[in-house]
């Protein structure tokens, strides 16, 4: 399995079992990593976060074309 592949499944598993609220429950994970400097956990939540924040987006991106 790829680490993208496993980013992607964390992002699925954790937007499925707590809905609109999972991307803030993980932001505040990320940050209380970052707090207790643990940068590769907040590396991974990040990657995360950011891997639900591409799903759940409903606007392209300036420049991004429809297919």
């Amino acid at each position: 399995m790829t680490y993208d592949h496993e980013i992607y499944r964390i992002a699925d598993a954790l937007l499925k079992e707590y809905g609109p609220q999972a991307p803030q429950m993980v932001a505040k994970g990320a940050d209380a990593n970052r707090q207790n400097g643990d940068v590769i956990a907040q590396l991974v939540w990040t990657a995360v976060l950011n891997a639900m924040r591409e799903w759940t987006r409903t606007e392209r991106g300036p420049g991004e074309s429809l297919n």
